[in-house]
């Protein structure tokens, strides 16, 4: 799973000269606003405000590795060494291919996930706004395509003894536990309580006895 990448080319559809397109921080995953993954038919995942935490995340990371995360993207930084700049332009008519990491709670432990039982469905919801990750000023652009969108991996195919194992142990009822960390979202609209500035807010747990 430590190995799972998500790939796709951003097309800047504006031809209009110096209609840049500019997203205001070097990751892609910044433009969407839901994730959600299915192993076969279960929902494991599902992160609201997806683009808004990836962000969040990324600004308390480490400088140095807030860098190479961003040199590995394909979007870069439009300031060398300045990992707080937005991404490098991506000029009128012309594209680029983007490779991001998914912070996902199932791609982050360390069991192998035996896909031929548990077919992996990842749905990414693009943000319809716009504004929330590009930089619209100074006659930016706002329109732009998304293509080739690849899941990277590498995928090891067990011997015939050992899926006859697998098969057999799910045909018994019996089954496979694979433990990961989730997140969720909570947003909260805060007023001041009073003229003290005390503020209130509300904060839920799930919980899963074992």
């Amino acid at each position: 799973p430590h190995t799972v990448v998500f790939s796709f080319t951003i097309t800047n559809t504006d031809t209009t000269a110096n209609h840049n397109l500019k997203f205001v921080t070097p990751n892609p995953l910044i433009m969407f606003s839901r994730a959600r993954l299915h192993l076969n038919s279960t929902l494991c995942e599902d992160i609201a405000m997806f683009g808004r935490w990836v962000n969040l995340m990324d600004h308390l990371l480490p400088y140095r590795k807030r860098l190479a995360r961003y040199g590995t993207s394909g979007l870069g930084t439009a300031t060398p060494n300045d990992p707080n700049a937005a991404a490098a332009p991506i000029a009128p008519g012309k594209t680029r291919k983007v490779t991001v990491k998914l912070p996902l709670g199932i791609f982050e432990q360390h069991l192998w996930l035996p896909l031929k039982h548990c077919p992996i469905t990842l749905e990414l919801e693009l943000n319809p706004t716009v504004e929330a990750y590009l930089d619209t000023s100074a006659n930016g652009s706002t329109t732009f395509t998304i293509s080739d969108c690849r899941i990277l991996a590498d995928v090891c195919m067990p011997d015939g003894a050992l899926e006859n194992k697998m098969s057999e142990h799910l045909l018994q009822g019996c089954p496979v536990r694979i433990s990961f960390v989730s997140r969720t979202n909570i947003m909260n609209n805060i007023s001041p309580a009073g003229t003290d500035g005390a503020v209130s807010g509300q904060v839920r747990r799930a919980l899963q006895p074992h």
